[in-house]
């Protein structure tokens, strides 16, 4: 069965969102809430902390991506203008490419 990588990434977010809310939901029903209250700012330290982290690493994969991108585009721009060379050749007539036999004998027969 194929699904389609929209909807895979749907799902994926979702189940995701889902997993986090379900353990934000268990986690306030089975820890009294003074002990939620006097380890706040040791957690959100280090939540801060891996946030960072997070940014870092995304923002390295997104530049490392845009720049493979870049490198992908640039050859087929540079394979596509060479692959063209051919077809432009293919379309002048015999008598006028330069390196016809006819050109570097000084022949007029091919003119």
């Amino acid at each position: 069965m194929l699904i389609p990588n929209a909807l895979l990434a749907l799902l994926i977010v979702a189940l995701v969102v889902a997993a986090s809310v379900l353990g934000l939901m268990l986690i306030q029903r089975r820890v009294p809430g003074y002990f939620l209250e006097d380890n706040t700012q040791a957690v959100t330290g280090s939540i801060s902390t891996i946030g960072l982290l997070y940014a870092v690493i995304i923002g390295s994969v997104v530049a490392s991506g845009w720049t493979r991108f870049n490198a992908a585009q640039s050859s087929l721009n540079h394979d596509v203008r060479v692959g063209a060379v051919p077809h432009a050749l293919a379309a002048i007539p015999l008598r006028r490419r330069s390196g016809h036999p006819a050109h570097r004998h000084g022949s007029r027969a091919w003119r």
